[in-house]
């Protein structure tokens, strides 16, 4: 009778380990909502704490962790083969049930958190089925806000915790700044296969596309520098950018993408820039306070 629940427990910690590692990338997502908050409260000058902050930070994991399974199950759907069916109604099971626990977890910090996770719960999934009917060239533009709302989600929360405010300027700044971490990791977390080719764009635009959003996060990390008076992100915000894309600009033929004999996984590929970008948040709300 515990054959089969056992058995679904190690499918979903295997699933998690593979597609979701807590480790690395649940932690990154944990510590942008953390930094994200952060920065809201600096803006208004002081950082309140409630309920609505520790059910926000479950709810935002969760729905990072509903975005990976609803990609999973669009790709099995447009892949299926015979003896796939029973793995596509599993992910399509969890992904249900992490809707509602998204749900249900904000609505213990009242209606106004409850009605952002629906909004959020609702469109990752709308977004999937938009893109799937929508021309190639437009696919990216519609499937990416879904990280941007759930980085809205974020000051939702915080709104709700605190009762106050941001400037809507301040709220683009800071969503902007960690969405494109993400999208940087989005871009280059594959960057070591011999095959890299995100989006199917050639090389030559994909350094583009990289050297632009460093671009973007630089412009992102001054707005929120300005709106939070932290001097501190301002100049983390520069090395970063001027520093990656140097990085970038001088490993780039080294990429096994264009040598697969010689070339190695780049150092800048995945996780380090957004971990840069929050420990530079982190030093910057940290000096604020300090002074």
């Amino acid at each position: 009778m515990t054959v089969a629940p056992l058995s679904a427990r190690r499918a979903a910690l295997r699933y998690l380990e593979d597609r979701f590692p807590l480790g690395s990338l649940g932690l990154a997502v944990v510590a942008g909502y953390a930094c994200s908050y952060l920065l809201y409260g600096a803006v208004r000058g002081d950082q309140v704490f409630g309920l609505a902050t520790v059910a926000g930070a479950v709810s935002f994991t969760l729905l990072f962790f509903e975005r990976r399974l609803i990609d999973d199950v669009e790709d099995l759907r447009a892949e299926l083969t015979a003896g796939d069916e029973g793995r596509l109604r599993g992910l399509i099971r969890a992904r249900t049930v992490v809707a509602g626990a998204v749900l249900v977890v904000s609505a213990l910090a009242g209606w106004k958190l409850l009605l952002a996770a629906a909004g959020a719960v609702a469109w990752l999934p709308a977004a999937a089925v938009v893109r799937a009917r929508i021309p190639e060239g437009l696919r990216f533009v519609v499937i990416e806000t879904c990280p941007a709302v759930i980085f809205a989600y974020a000051y939702a929360a915080w709104w709700v915790a605190s009762g106050r405010v941001a400037p809507a300027g301040a709220v683009v700044a800071t969503v902007a700044l960690f969405w494109t971490g993400y999208q940087f990791w989005n871009f280059t977390r594959k960057a070591g296969d011999p095959d890299w080719a995100p989006w199917d764009l050639s090389l030559p635009n994909v350094r583009r596309v990289l050297l632009g959003l460093l671009a973007l996060a630089l412009a992102a990390a001054g707005g929120c520098a300005a709106a939070a008076d932290l001097p501190a992100l301002a100049a983390c915000g520069g090395a970063l950018a001027v520093g990656f894309a140097a990085w970038v600009t001088r490993t780039w033929d080294r990429l096994p993408a264009r040598d697969p004999v010689h070339g190695v996984r780049p150092g800048w590929a995945g996780l380090p820039l957004i971990a840069a970008v929050e420990l530079g948040v982190l030093l910057g709300v940290s000096l604020s306070g300090a002074g």
